[in-house]
């Protein structure tokens, strides 16, 4: 009997979900630590911080996740990640305080050892690598722009840490991938950065795409360079050691790169500790050695190669990364690994490094295990549940012929979307053959004969099979303009084509009827994944019409990659959530409250005369670096010197100082040298106390001169106001929901005003139609206040949080530093007039500095009227919606 192969779960989880819990359970704790940048790029990009944020749910959790590893834990590399972890130390400490039923007990040290041993034998000690793995159509370039922007964005900003890639190498397995890639290149920075950073990313970053037998041609040592490729465009050539002497003669050895890879971990280990070790570790470092270079291979130079290794803090971005893992990838595995291992080691020689490889792919799993690389996962039946992908509806043939599968998808594919558009765009159906010879003997003449019987022009025919002899290149530019609304193409022909890498969100059905003749083996898996991108704003279902051989082949690609069957792909998306129109009842609900509000009025001032910055009032002890050193024994005699000299620190010049004072103040440069000029100290005074502390400028000399440029009066009135509960639809449904809001929740967690018991209370409630919650507490809270008599009107306003309400409190993020939107729960309104506003948060969040902040800036809006501001505690309610004293909103 063959052996059982152990997996990399961990009771019923794999590492990378654990790690995720952790990182939800601690989150405040965790981002404390974070630089205030990556706090401002995580709330742009978060829905429930930015309501027009872009990045879809699974893209942003995948990079808190990258900006957790690179804040939080540093870098590190994957299996010391899992150690510490394990052992509950350093940055794991937290889980000490928590039971989370992840404790390995004795009988899980065989586990351990198991993950720890993959782990060490995957990474490498030069650099850490990471693959985080989302399902096709779920964004993973634009996540891959937004990590890389925000890699730059900080590398800027902290230009000594080296954490940071100051340089970025994109790769792809292929033209088709790399095609999509350049996406990077055009992708509209707004929508992932936030405005104040944008002007410095245009700037500053440097394009270069090898698509072609182009020279890479890099300044040595600049910076904010993205350069993206092709595998092969990069990945050094080998021979064998021994070679003839002809080819000695003729080749020469001026070509012959020599390795560095033994020399920098030689370095390495000179230069840095050895790791604690202990316990169970000792046994599974012994079962591993360094990896060392087996083949006795010379390595022929390649020029790119030698470009790239003239860049500091390289970071590497590897896409559709499964290509490198398993035994059928072992070759390519093996020549861009080594490229990447003597990458790393002429950086590491030359004082700077490889950052890290971020590894980015569809699964996470090689043949039905888990790689040990993964730190962050989206699969695909997660992702058709939650309606990021369309769903899936297959049809398998047995005992059928090509044209009868061919006539019935078809026919089937128009009766359902043919009359229809999406985007302005028309529905695609893509058709793969198992080779050219049947494509244009067999294929296209029965498509064009089951056209003409529609009415359809054959003309809305397009064949891609890779041969200029059937396809033009007027045909190549016609694929790659499908998704425009312009295109008239409808039937799209294929072979060994439009497969991994092929972005078509306008396709809704694919056909294989038999066998493909292809040598990728998940050919299959990719070509019926094709039609499920999603598109417009409900879930679309995507045709699949396959033979019988076909769909086996399909159900063993999805059990090896997706750990899933095919009935479960068939099943997903039909979950206990629905679709739901939310209509506006008429007249619009308004309310009108008293606010205060207060104003702020900056007139300006002329500069008085002997104006001085009084650098003698600036505590300059604060900006200093001392250490402290004293000898055994004498423990109090301590002595204290300042190394300030590490300190990282921006040099100015007249010009840059002028340049950046201009900037906070808004004030044209000539002013504010006109000012420095005359004031008592000079501007070589000034120069010096910002270049020796930098912090002084913006501490002490920015406030300086906005206090004599500018007065600021204070304003604060009381005023009424009337806002709209609810803002009449802008076309966000479709067809005959027009003129509706369209929102998915459980049928069971909805209430609508037509709902049998509700005719007592419908002119109690109820500015929309149907209140759609997101818990049982919510919903529980909403029935106690619409039952209590003290109660008068109480309307669900925590539904509407995407700008379709006015009744929205506005309030300053501390973390940020910018003014956010955000809506509460439920509003009432007492049967004394007064009114109550209610939000509930869990225990944990309620002492968050953001959550206070909202109840402070509520709670100073609401200050001069007849309305109070309430947040309350999840375990505050013991019956839900009831608190201790037995009130419902106290």
């Amino acid at each position: 009997m063959a052996k059982k192969k152990q997996d990399n779960k961990i009771f019923d989880k794999y590492f990378h979900q654990y790690l995720w819990e952790f990182y939800k359970k601690n989150q405040g704790h965790v981002q404390k630590g974070y630089k205030k940048l990556s706090r401002a790029f995580l709330k742009f990009n978060d829905k429930d911080e930015n309501p027009n944020a872009y990045l879809r749910k699974p893209q942003s959790e995948a990079l808190e996740i990258y900006i957790f590893l690179k804040e939080y834990l540093e870098n590190e590399h994957i299996q010391h990640i899992f150690e510490n972890w394990y052992n509950k130390e350093k940055k794991f400490e937290k889980r000490r305080e928590n039971i989370d039923g992840t404790i390995f007990e004795s009988e899980d040290e065989k586990a351990f050892k198991h993950i720890y041993n993959q782990m060490r034998k995957e990474d490498e000690d030069l650099y850490p690598s990471y693959l985080f793995a989302l399902t096709m159509g779920l964004g993973k370039t634009t996540l891959m722009a937004t990590c890389i922007f925000y890699e730059f964005l900080l590398a800027n900003k902290f230009s000594k840490n080296s954490n940071y890639c100051h340089n970025v190498l994109v790769l792809a397995p292929d033209k088709t991938v790399l095609e999509s890639l350049k996406e990077i290149q055009t992708l509209d920075k707004s929508l992932i950065v936030p405005p104040e950073y944008i002007s410095w990313l245009e700037t500053n970053l440097k394009f270069h795409v090898l698509d072609g037998d182009g020279t890479l041609t890099l300044l040595a040592k600049s910076k904010f360079n993205i350069i993206i490729a092709n595998n092969q465009k990069v990945i050094l050539k080998t021979r064998r050691k021994k070679t003839t002497s002809a080819s000695k003669l003729f080749e020469g050895t001026a070509n012959i790169y020599q390795s560095k890879e033994a020399e920098a971990r030689e370095a390495k280990e000179q230069k840095e500790p050895k790791r604690r070790r202990g316990g169970a570790l000792d046994e599974i470092r012994a079962m591993v050695s360094p990896q060392e270079i087996k083949d006795e291979t010379e390595i022929i130079n390649n020029s790119r190669f030698a470009q790239l290794a003239q860049l500091e803090q390289l970071g590497i971005y590897v896409d559709e990364a499964h290509h490198i893992f398993g035994k059928d990838a072992a070759k390519s595995r093996k020549a861009l690994k080594k490229t990447v291992d003597e990458l790393a080691a002429n950086l590491h020689l030359k004082g700077t490094k490889l950052v890290a490889t971020y590894n980015f792919s569809g699964t996470p799993y090689l043949e039905g295990n888990v790689l040990p690389q993964v730190v962050y996962e989206y699969g695909l039946k997660k992702s058709i549940d939650n309606n990021y992908l369309k769903k899936a509806s297959i049809k398998s043939f047995e005992n059928a012929k090509s044209k009868e599968i061919v006539k019935v998808a078809i026919k089937e594919f128009w009766e359902k979307y043919g009359s229809k558009t999406f985007e302005n765009l028309k529905p695609k159906m893509a058709i793969y053959a198992p080779n050219i010879n049947e494509l244009t003997t067999e294929l296209r003449p029965i498509v064009e004969e089951v056209l003409i019987e529609l009415g359809i022009p054959t003309s809305s025919i397009l064949v891609n099979v890779g041969d200029d002899k059937h396809t033009s290149n007027d045909d190549i530019v016609e694929f790659n303009r499908l998704d425009t609304p312009s295109s008239n193409k409808q039937f799209i022909l294929l072979v060994n084509k439009g497969k991994e890498g092929w972005n078509c969100r306008s396709l809704f059905s694919v056909v294989l009827y038999r066998k493909p003749d292809s040598k990728n083996k998940i050919f299959v898996l990719q070509a019926t994944m094709r039609c499920l991108r999603q598109i417009g704003n409900r879930q679309e279902t995507g045709l699949i019409f396959l033979d019988k051989e076909n769909e086996n082949t399909l159900d063993e690609q999805l059990s090896e990659n997706f750990q899933m069957s095919l009935k479960d792909m068939k099943e997903a998306g039909e979950d206990d959530k629905e679709d739901f129109y939310i209509k506006v009842n008429k007249p619009i609900k308004k309310i009108t409250f008293r606010r205060k509000i207060t104003k702020f009025e900056v007139k300006e001032k002329e500069v008085a005369n002997g104006f001085s910055f009084a650098f003698h009032d600036v505590d300059k002890e604060k900006y200093k670096i001392t250490v402290s050193s004293s000898e055994l024994g004498k423990i109090h005699d301590k002595k204290k010197e300042e190394i300030n000299d590490i300190k990282e620190k921006r040099v100015y010049s007249s010009i840059t100082l002028i340049a950046e004072l201009s900037k906070y103040l808004n004030k044209s440069c000539l002013d504010i040298k006109k000012i420095i000029s005359s004031s008592n100290e000079g501007m070589e005074v000034i120069l010096k106390e910002v270049n020796e502390y930098n912090e002084v400028l913006y501490d002490h000399i920015i406030p300086k001169l906005f206090d004599a440029l500018f007065v600021v009066d204070r304003f604060t009135k009381i005023e009424d106001v009337t806002v709209d509960l609810v803002k009449e639809p802008n076309g966000e449904g479709e067809g005959n929901t027009e003129g509706t809001y369209r929102m998915r929740a459980k049928p069971s967690l909805t209430v609508k005003d037509s709902d049998p018991g509700l005719e007592e209370y419908k002119n109690k409630s109820f500015h929309v139609d149907t209140y759609c919650f997101d818990s049982n507490p919510e919903n529980q809270y909403f029935w106690n206040a619409l039952k209590n008599d003290k109660v008068k009107e109480v309307y669900f306003t925590g539904m509407l949080t995407h700008g379709q309400s006015d009744f929205v409190i506005n309030y300053y993020d501390p973390e940020t530093e910018v003014i956010r939107s955000y809506y509460p729960d439920f509003l009432l309104q007492m049967e004394d007039g007064s009114y109550e506003i209610i939000e509930v948060k869990g225990d944990n969040k309620i002492d968050d500095v953001v959550v206070q902040a909202k109840k402070s800036s509520a709670e100073e809006l609401l200050s001069g009227s007849a309305m109070t501001y309430r947040m309350l505690r999840s375990s505050d309610l013991t019956e839900v919606g009831v608190d201790h004293s037995g009130n419902i909103f106290s």
